[in-house]
């Protein structure tokens, strides 16, 4: 397995100020435009991250999902909003070409999930990598310092749950 700065997951600060939002990783992918860093769009959408709405009992067929291209990267938005407990809740599924990483590691204040449908994902957690392949999953806790990277030689599909407010 590659070690963790090999795959191009190590904080190299040693303070901990790598608390990231949705909102700033808008601001730092708008500085980063012409580096080589993809991102789906819904990302630099901020009307996603700050608009929330009650999710109703629904179905998404897969064909029906909106595709966000950048480069070779592909992903598709499902849902985003609150449960009706007042609980929010976005979700969307992703295609990483191999030997890419989605976005930079980073941090922030809501909890996610990583399942992974296709393919191979190391994932960095804290600094612990841990590989994970068709079927695996992922919890990161608020506040845990992580990124992922394909490792696999084809792309790599996988579903992200994001659990609660950046607030």
């Amino acid at each position: 397995m590659p070690s963790v700065s090999a795959i191009g997951l190590t904080n190299a600060s040693s303070s901990n100020d790598m608390t990231m939002t949705r909102r700033s990783l808008n601001s730092l992918f708008s500085l980063a435009a012409g580096a080589p860093v993809a991102l789906p769009s819904f990302f630099r959408d901020l009307s996603l991250a700050t608009a929330r709405r009650n999710l109703n009992s629904q179905a998404y067929p897969f064909e029906t999902l909106g595709v966000h291209e950048n480069g070779p990267f592909r992903s598709r938005a499902i849902l985003t909003g609150e449960t009706h407990g007042g609980f929010a809740l976005d979700l969307h599924e992703s295609e990483l070409p191999a030997g890419k990483m989605p976005h930079p590691p980073h941090q922030h204040p809501h909890e996610e999930l990583l399942l992974i449908r296709e393919g191979q994902i190391d994932i960095t957690i804290s600094g612990k990598t841990t590989r994970l392949s068709s079927g695996s999953a992922a919890y990161i806790a608020p506040n845990e310092f992580h990124g992922w990277k394909n490792t696999g030689a084809r792309t790599a599909s996988y579903f992200v749950i994001a659990l609660g407010k950046d607030k």
